[in-house]
């Protein structure tokens, strides 16, 4: 365990060894690498995206496909400005709720039938909220030169991409939805 990264080298497999590895720890992995070369380390990333070779080789023996499950899901943290759109409409809802004394605000929108989704927010950190949106999309996001179908570790987009995208999602929301993503930095 010298704290090495492997990049661009397949992994062929992987054993799980019991017992004491040099620095005396109870087990460690054993992995092959595509250079004809071995490492034993104490933990194996699998990092290598939806088509993953160490999860192929993991459930070699399932029959456990990966399909596209018809969700898309948006996260973000956005910071809540003084007197801004989303700052008067969250205290909006405390001022309408007797139980949300506190000011703090946390929500969370489940969809119907005719549009499917969930979204959820809750503070945290001081006019910091953290949310995520989950909604229907029929067809899956264009492939990208990996065939990855996840953003993160698959294709790249710019800020300006990620703000358009975003918006599009919530476009037919909630106000408050709406508001949350909106004023989310497209970097976040």
């Amino acid at each position: 365990d010298d704290g090495r990264l492997f990049c661009s080298t397949s992994i062929l497999g992987y054993q799980n060894i019991d017992g004491k590895n040099a620095d005396e720890d109870g087990g460690f992995v054993r992995v092959e690498l595509s250079d004809g070369s071995t490492v034993d380390a104490s933990a194996l990333l699998a990092c290598d995206g939806i088509h993953s070779a160490v999860r192929k080789h993991m459930y070699k023996d399932a029959n456990d496909p990966l399909n596209y499950c018809g969700q898309e899901c948006w996260w973000g943290k956005t910071t809540v400005e003084a007197e801004s759109d989303l700052d008067r409409e969250l205290r909006r809802i405390v001022a309408s709720e007797e139980s949300l004394e506190n000011g703090n605000v946390s929500l969370l929108a489940i969809g119907t039938r005719k549009m499917p989704g969930a979204f959820f927010s809750c503070e945290v950190a001081p006019n910091v909220h953290a949310w995520a949106y989950i909604v229907e999309r029929k067809t899956p996001p264009p492939a990208n030169a990996t065939n990855d179908l996840t953003r993160r570790g698959g294709s790249v987009l710019t800020e300006e991409e990620k703000r358009r995208e975003i918006d599009e999602a919530v476009a037919d929301r909630s106000e408050i939805v709406r508001l949350i993503a909106g004023k989310t930095p497209a970097g976040d």
